[in-house]
């Protein structure tokens, strides 16, 4: 596929051209065949090669959501320290329970347990 701005040969998962970094999403914003950059085919006239379209500037245009992309791979390291952290925070509370089940009756241990987590919801 071919890029209807430049020209420029794209492949079919970008959004946006590399060579002019027009979007590839919007409608009519590639072209499938090379017909407007190949002549027509006339069997009595001798074929001569097309020459390669060349790159306006050789350096490659930004990608417009880089930067949203690496705040949210770093939101996304936040995200999984909290949980690592209330996982821990979880299974200390497990064992502390665990430990203490065997010396408190059971009834008294559970609804004291179940109070002080309503508590700390609220």
């Amino acid at each position: 596929m071919f890029c209807s701005k430049c020209g420029t040969h794209v492949q079919d998962e970008d959004h946006f051209c590399n060579n002019c970094g027009a979007p590839l999403q919007a409608s009519g914003g590639i072209v499938q065949q090379s017909s407007i950059l190949t002549p027509s085919i006339n069997p009595s006239l001798p074929t001569t090669p097309v020459p390669k379209t060349s790159r306006v500037s050789s350096k490659k245009r930004r990608d417009p959501y880089k930067g949203q992309i690496q705040q949210l791979k770093l939101h996304i390291r936040e995200l999984k320290l909290d949980l690592i952290q209330i996982t821990t925070y979880m299974a200390n509370t497990r064992s502390q329970y665990y430990e203490t089940a065997a010396f408190v009756p059971r009834g008294l241990l559970r609804m004291g347990d179940k109070m002080l987590e309503d508590f700390r919801l609220l």
